[in-house]
């Protein structure tokens, strides 16, 4: 009998198996090696030839974290790639073929005996409309879009229920996640919780239990009679497990240190070391503070998209001179267009934020964020971006900077703004220098500006959005920039997150910072009460 260690959160999802099952667990609780592996095993062997969805928000992150991870979980059990199933490839003939034949092998997983599971995700939304699957699992499904996953996702789990009548996880939903940082991203998640009924699965969990005790005796049983007598107590304990399963939804949330007897203390100190003030969060799972006031008061998931240019992504595959990511890979890129940044410079971090006018749409996509830690400089970060869009057709840079940008280092006579010109000109930019002039804009007036503008009601502004997968910590840095409120009722930026070393200078206020500097920079003549509407604000 092969025997691993799962630890509590592990053994009680698996144990219980609910069809609907909602999983929020800290960092290295085994999502997807130990969770996913283990149920879509058994959807593999107790759906023979059964279709089933593995998806998540971006199909990158289903093939570098979700699959690797889960392959990781199969190998643990015993099941080899290319032995027992095939990735992205036609199956052997003699396999047995799934209920319904996928339209292409190359996004698929095919398994010896009939099973398959298809790979899809949000932004690739062609690999999953025209499914009909038995169930799907989501990792990281805090990253999900909950009215895509409803519309798009949720009408696929729509298999027959004659091909496994006595199955209760005909229809399955698996959906797997850290703890969310916000409390808009994860509110659907936690509304599962209000569908669950303890009781029903503190039934089943101990009925479970009492099956693996029963599992036990048989492979321990010295007799054909003792086998057989356990045999029939199994098969009735599974019929009547079905039934209860039937249905039942099982919500969880648990922390990293349910895992502490294999990750041990030291992990912990690391990770304090490491996360800082996201060790809450990552580590302790704790939920995000309901009341917290942003700065950025109507940023939402709604001004977030994915953008990856997979034909170049799927044609770099393999490769073994693939090098570095760049912007070939994304697809938002708008060729011809000169690229707009903000920058913020200082000793601990320097960071770049870039964006491009979208006259299509008149909207202003923030396309990269950009930045580098101390021991690193100003001139690593330049070169840094100078690298990554090499390949853009349009060698214009517009560059804002408020009157940091005006400093210099002691041993420089060039300023902060003249060095960084300096790296762009030598890798080939034509570089147009765009002081703010004077001092800092009053914080009051970027609230407004940028508020206006992120509620996309106000025709003076353009339509604000982020390439999501390119700004993961520009994103984190402004829903987690508090408001604060002064004497006069104005309200500021608290930036008191830059001088707190319990927070990571890639998710304090600087790269908000830098990117306040290039749409002030862009948009505050909108302030003047200019109509903007049919007019070509991108033309200077």
């Amino acid at each position: 009998m092969q025997t691993y260690y799962l630890n509590g959160p592990q053994m009680r999802a698996l144990l219980i198996d609910a069809p609907l099952t909602v999983l929020i667990y800290g960092r290295r609780l085994g999502k997807s090696t130990e969770i996913i592996a283990h149920q879509s095993l058994n959807r593999v062997f107790g759906m023979q030839r059964g279709v089933f969805l593995l998806m998540g928000r971006t199909y990158k992150q289903v093939l570098e974290l979700t699959l690797p991870a889960t392959k990781t979980g199969w190998a643990k059990r015993g099941y080899v790639e290319d032995v027992h199933y095939v990735v992205g490839k036609k199956p052997p003939p003699s396999w047995p073929k799934p209920f319904y034949l996928p339209s292409s092998y190359e996004h698929t997983i095919s398994w010896f005996n009939g099973s398959c599971f298809c790979l899809g995700s949000q932004d690739r939304p062609g690999l999953v409309n025209s499914l009909t699957v038995c169930g799907l699992f989501a990792d990281e499904a805090k990253f999900l879009i909950e009215e895509r996953f409803k519309e798009d996702a949720l009408p696929t789990v729509s298999a027959p229920s004659y091909l496994f009548p006595d199955n209760p996880h005909n229809r399955f939903i698996t959906l797997c996640s850290s703890m969310p940082s916000s409390m808009e991203e994860g509110e659907w998640l936690f509304n599962y919780q209000k569908l669950m009924e303890p009781e029903r699965c503190r039934v089943v969990l101990q009925a479970a239990l009492k099956l693996e005790e029963l599992r036990r005796l048989r492979y321990e049983a010295t007799t054909d009679g003792m086998r057989w007598y356990y045999q029939n107590q199994i098969l009735d304990f599974e019929a009547e497990l079905a039934k209860a399963r039937k249905g039942l939804v099982f919500y969880d949330e648990a922390s990293t240190l349910a895992n502490l007897g294999v990750l041990g203390m030291d992990y912990l100190y690391q990770q304090m070391e490491v996360l800082k003030d996201k060790f809450p969060q990552e580590i302790l799972n704790l939920r995000p503070d309901p009341g917290a006031k942003s700065f950025y008061a109507n940023l939402s998931k709604r001004h977030f998209y994915t953008a990856y240019n997979y034909s170049f992504i799927d044609g770099q595959r393999g490769k073994a001179d693939a090098g570095d990511a760049d912007c070939r890979q994304d697809s938002d890129l708008v060729p011809g267009q000169p690229l707009i940044i903000g920058m913020d410079f200082g000793a601990n971090i320097n960071c770049i934020v870039t964006g491009q006018t979208d006259p299509e749409v008149f909207g202003f996509r923030t396309l990269k964020n950009h930045f580098v830690l101390r021991p690193k400089i100003l001139d690593d970060v330049c070169e840094d971006w100078c690298r990554y869009y090499r390949f853009h057709n349009c060698r214009r840079i517009r560059f804002w900077y408020d009157k940091t940008g005006n400093n210099s280092n002691s041993n420089s006579k060039l300023t902060y703004a003249q060095q960084a010109q300096r790296v762009f000109a030598r890798n080939g930019w034509e570089v147009e220098m765009c002081p703010m002039g004077g001092a800092n804009t009053r914080h009051h007036e970027k609230y407004l500006l940028i508020n206006s503008a992120l509620a996309g009601k106000d025709r003076r502004f353009p339509r604000l959005l982020f390439n999501e997968g390119n700004c993961e910590e520009l994103k984190e840095s402004m829903f987690r920039a508090p408001a604060k409120t002064d004497s006069g009722g104005f309200i500021h930026k608290d930036k008191s997150s830059e001088r707190r070393p319990s927070v990571q200078p890639q998710y304090a206020t600087h790269l908000s910072d830098a990117w306040d500097t290039m749409i002030f920079g862009e948009f505050s003549s909108c302030l003047n009460g200019v109509d903007m509407g049919g007019y070509d604000v991108f033309t200077r």
